[in-house]
């Protein structure tokens, strides 16, 4: 058990994080995997965590020596008698107290799973802190596709604007289609530019807080594909190794040992001495042992009711956590399920807007259409097209934080799955 434990502590501080991305298989739209590792690893909660588990180790250590230690007493004493001599008398005394051996075993108990619960504590940090990178960086690539879109967006409609002109020009159009379309792409413009300005604002906040993971449009956003597999299996393997219920399950058992160990308490722990002594100028030599037992009252009681309390608390709330896993689980897996067929039908949805978007615009060019439903059949398009790219995004986050969760990606830990091929 102690091998297992020191193992698992040295493949998280010495082996360092092994990422079980590969070429093959690694999202081409996350940032890369050396930039996300690097920056989880500077991290100064990641930092705290790994000092924590040195901490913990130190502690067993602690725990397995016992805070028990030989004491020595001295004492120095002139006797006087009315008749007779003065003598000078001597003693010393060395007492230890001595754990009864079920407070050893559970000693050892609590110094193990201590190791583990700090282990569990920096996995859990790890994963959260890649949760977060992620979350940000799908929101920094919602807005940068937006600010492009909007920009091809302003392009048409600029095209728009020209053919107005000419028409104007013509004598085929009133100025106020000029103005309509000048102000259509106005707004465009100042949309674009607030987007832009929201993805630069995001790209800082993810440099600031990840420093290292630079915000960089990737050259193309693949098709989500159809996730395979049901949800009950996805779920399984997200909670198979998950880390936020095991620090959970290590904390109430953490709590349950030191009340067990408190409990013991009520058995005190006897200390045992031995004393030399030099007595009437050193006519007399002495030599005895002591034993000293204190005797449990109230207090020790109330503290060992106190003690389980708690560990029925952190039972509890272990309880609350499992089933908040077990469901945000079930949700991570029912979302990228349903990711895919959302795309595809808005992505159909934005292709036949479009289309009529064109239809619109050749039809003002002939002079069959009024101008108005040109630019309302463009708004319809570019919401359309928003819509479809942001059902890709969210089904390509969806995949990803699949793939996070089951440890595939940004993993702390040396063992690990990759990818399932089924999906590609």
């Amino acid at each position: 058990m102690k091998l297992r434990i020191v193992f698992y502590v040295l493949s998280l501080l010495c082996a360092g994080p092994v990422l079980a991305d590969t070429a093959e298989n690694y999202p081409a739209w996350l940032p890369p995997a050396a930039q996300v590792q690097k920056a989880l690893e500077d991290l100064p909660q990641l930092r705290a965590s790994r000092a924590a588990v040195r901490a913990e180790q130190a502690n067993a250590a602690r725990l397995q020596a016992g805070s028990h230690e030989w004491s020595a007493r001295a004492g120095l004493q002139q006797r006087s008698e009315r008749i007779g001599r003065n003598y000078v008398e001597n003693e010393i005394m060395f007492e230890r107290a001595v754990r009864w051996s079920g407070k050893v075993d559970k000693d050892y108990a609590l110094g193990e799973n201590g190791i583990l619960y700090s282990g569990a504590a920096l996995a859990d940090n790890w994963h959260e802190s890649a949760r977060a990178l992620m979350a940000l960086w799908f929101d920094w690539l919602r807005e940068e596709r937006n600010a492009l879109r909007l920009q091809d967006y302003a392009q048409v409609l600029a095209r728009e604007l020209d053919i107005v002109q000419q028409r104007f020009k013509a004598g085929d159009a009133p100025r106020m289609d000029v103005m309509l379309a000048e102000t259509e792409l106005a707004k465009a413009s100042a949309s674009q530019a607030q987007a832009a300005q929201r993805a630069r604002l995001i790209a800082a906040e993810i440099s600031k807080k990840f420093p290292g993971v630079v915000a960089t449009m990737p050259a193309m956003l693949p098709p989500p594909q159809p996730l395979k597999g049901e949800t009950a299996l996805w779920q399984q393997k997200i909670l198979t190794d998950n880390h936020e219920l095991e620090l959970a399950e290590f904390g109430a058992k953490q709590e349950k040992l030191v009340a067990e160990r408190i409990a013991l308490e009520q058995r005190p722990d006897p200390t045992f001495g031995v004393r030399v002594a030099s007595e009437r100028g050193g006519d007399e030599r002495i030599i005895g042992f002591t034993v000293m037992m204190p005797l449990p009252g109230q207090y020790r009681r109330k503290q060992t009711e106190v003690a389980f309390a708690r560990a029925q608390v952190a039972e509890e709330m272990a309880n609350e956590t499992r089933i908040r896993v077990e469901s945000n689980a079930q949700q991570v897996a029912l979302a990228a399920h349903s990711a895919w067929s959302l795309w595809r039908g808005l992505a159909d949805v934005a292709q036949q807007t479009d289309a009529n978007a064109a239809l619109a615009s050749r039809a003002y060019a002939l002079g069959e259409a009024p101008l108005s439903d040109t630019l309302l059949a463009r708004r319809h398009a570019i919401e359309a097209l928003a819509n479809a790219e942001q059902a890709q995004i969210s089904a390509l986050q969806t995949w990803s934080r699949l793939l996070l969760d089951t440890h595939a990606i940004w993993s702390l830990h040396e063992e690990h799955e990759h990818a399932p091929s089924e999906h590609h």
